[in-house]
Formats: C-alpha cells, sequence, structure tokens
C-alpha cells in the first residue's frame, strides 16, 4: 500500500475570492463591518494588495459590473484615490490622476476620498466623499506571473561555491 499520498496544490492566478481582470486580481469586499478609506487601504495592504487603481475605460467598466448598491445611493465601494492637495488627485502609487470616471465632478470641501458606486453609465460612477465614512472597498495585485518569477530566479545568481 502506499505510504503517502500527494495532494495536488492547484496554481492560479488569483487568491481564492479574488476575481481575475486583465493582469491584476480584484477583492470586492461585501462583508460587514465597512471601512474607512484609510481601513480599507490598510486592509489591502495586509494581502500585499492596495486599493483599486482604475486607469482604464475597459478597468472602470470591469468593476462597475462586478459592484452592487446597497444601504444607498451615497454608499458605495473605496478606490485608491484621494485628494492631496487642493485639486490634486493622487493615486496610492503616488501618480496623479489624469481624467477620471466622475459624476458630477469631485465634491467640494473635506470630501477628499473616492468611492466608485454602481451605474447605469459606467463612464459616470465616482463620487468623493469624507475619508472618514465607512464602505465597501475594492482592493487589487498583480496576477500571479509565473514566468516573470522564474526569469528573476533564473537571473539570480547561484551561490558561489
Amino acid at each position: 500500500p502506499e505510504l503517502f499520498s500527494i495532494t495536488g496544490v492547484q496554481c492560479t492566478p488569483c487568491p481564492q475570492k479574488w476575481i481575475q481582470n486583465g493582469s491584476s486580481c480584484y477583492y470586492f469586499n461585501e462583508d460587514w463591518p465597512w471601512k474607512t478609506w484609510t481601513g480599507s487601504q490598510e486592509y489591502c495592504e495586509g494581502y500585499g494588495a492596495q486599493l483599486a487603481i482604475i486607469d482604464s475605460v475597459e478597468e472602470q467598466e470591469f468593476i462597475n459590473q462586478q459592484t452592487e448598491s446597497y444601504y444607498d445611493e451615497y454608499h458605495g465601494y473605496w478606490i485608491g484615490l484621494s485628494e492631496k492637495k487642493e485639486e490634486t488627485w493622487v493615486w496610492t502609487t503616488g501618480a496623479e490622476l489624469e481624467g477620471g470616471f466622475w459624476v458630477n465632478g469631485p465634491s467640494k470641501g473635506y470630501m477628499e476620498c473616492v468611492l466608485s458606486v454602481p451605474s447605469k453609465n459606467p463612464l459616470k460612477s465616482w463620487i468623493s466623499t469624507s475619508c472618514y465614512m465607512r464602505n465597501r472597498w475594492i482592493c487589487e495585485v498583480d496576477v500571479l506571473t509565473w514566468p516573470t518569477f522564474l526569469q528573476a530566479q533564473q537571473n539570480q545568481s547561484g551561490p558561489s561555491t
């Protein structure tokens, strides 16, 4: 009889409960408790991810498809965009926003963090609101790219003898 059996380990591009789109994996938090913008970013960072960075129409359409309305029209999903200086919107990567998918443009005042809210027109679905409001959120991380990983490993010089 066999002394041991090897259980198959399945490698997928994205972790469980994360959804692949292009070269990224996304986690759409639907659970309670909802979090502030900072709390959401810290949650994502715990997985080596960050709040979603949306830089194409296709990506915004994908995100809109995956989100659902909840609680009221003012609640949505935190993305990785916030106001650094007056009218300068910056992604968590430090890149400045170009364009965007605002419902009516960003609000003035203390509305310094951005939600993507489900919308009939996906290209009009961002609203700015208080960073202390509690909402669901979206994390994004690069897909697991084995060829790159293996290539990087080969480039490491082996132990010198």
